[in-house]
This record gives C-alpha cells, structure tokens and sequence, in this order.
C-alpha cells in the first residue's frame, strides 16, 4: 500500500473494521459501492444483476420487487469478484436473483454513478472509496488474484469477537471526538493544544 501509514492506529482499525463487520453489507446491500471500487483500482468491468419475478408484473402492473439485484466485477481473465472474493454466475443467481428473471448489463462508472445518483444503487460516502481502496490492496489475493474468499461473518464469528471490535471502535471514534473538542476549544480560548 504505497504512500499509506501501514502503522496509523486509524487506518488498521478501520482495515480490521472493514475485514470482520462490514465484508457482508458490501456483499448484500452496498455491492455497487464495492462494485465501483473494484473498478477504480484495477480497471474490472462492472456488470449488474437485474431482476423482475418471474410470472409477476405486465406493461399495465409491474412487479413489486423488480430491479438491480447485484453488482460485482468482470476481472481481466473474465473471472467474476464481488466482495466476498471470487463468484460465478451461477451462486450469484442463487443468492441475489432466486426466482428471477435474470438480465446482465455491463456498465460504466460513469452510468453506475448516474444509477447511484438517480437513487437506484448506493452512492459512496465520504472517504469510504479510499477506505475500501486500502482493503482490496490489503487483501489482493481475495481482489485481484481470486486465490481465496471471504465468508462474510460467519467463518470469521468463530474467530473473533465482533461486539468487541465494533466497541474498539466506538471507543477510538469518541476519541478523535473529543481530541477534535479540545482543538477547537484551543483555538477559540488561545490556549495552546496538547494531545
């Protein structure tokens, strides 16, 4: 991860953040987020899953729940990644398009950001391209190469604590609050800051 503080406190515990909590809201729910990440790093294709019920909804009653079901990336040898690491058409049907009419449309980033835009995908927070930049960098065997996967929050259950984890961090956010208060409380009094 060139010209990143591998040693920043931050940045390990948000990679540790993104590695144990968040894998499965990128992999059911922020999946065009992660899609364009994907793309931004190393060039993938971005295709989506679009889905209507099958036997439900006409040109008079469309169907409740049709729409984008999933995003995910088309690596250079033509293999699939979402965030979980390594995927197949097949899985995806099954886990994101189950009783669907499936249609796969390969987009830009620039159409991907006009669905986000339109509020038809997520769009990306603040920052939080950068963050998942760092993740996939972080685990390049899982993005890049597709030597291994991610279970999302259910191999990794066994493994760590994840209450403890999200309370780590609840801990190191207040205290970059509170560093901020003070900052702000020196720079309105004059006194000088110390952290």
């Amino acid at each position: 991860m060139e010209g990143l503080d591998k040693t920043d406190p931050a940045l390990i515990e948000m990679l540790r953040y993104m590695d144990h909590r968040r894998v499965e809201e990128y992999a059911y729910g922020r999946c065009t987020v992660f899609a364009l990440a994907l793309h931004n790093l190393y060039r993938y294709q971005i295709e989506l899953l679009w889905g209507q019920p099958k036997n439900l909804g006409s040109a008079t009653m469309p169907a409740i729940h049709s729409g984008l079901q999933h995003a995910f990336c088309i690596r250079k040898d033509g293999s699939l990644v979402d965030a979980r690491g390594s995927v197949d058409r097949e899985q995806i049907i099954t886990e994101y398009g189950e009783g669907q009419e499936p249609r796969w449309q390969r987009v830009s980033k620039a159409e991907l950001l006009s669905l986000a835009n339109q509020g038809n995908a997520s769009r990306p927070d603040n920052g939080e391209l950068f963050i998942l930049r760092c993740y996939i960098l972080q685990n390049q065997d899982v993005y890049k190469m597709g030597t291994r996967s991610i279970e999302p929050l259910r191999d990794v259950r066994d493994q760590f604590d994840v209450q403890s984890i999200s309370t780590r961090i609840n801990d190191h956010n207040q205290k970059i609050i509170l560093a901020q208060s003070e900052a702000i409380r020196a720079a309105v009094t004059g006194e000088p800051f110390e952290r």
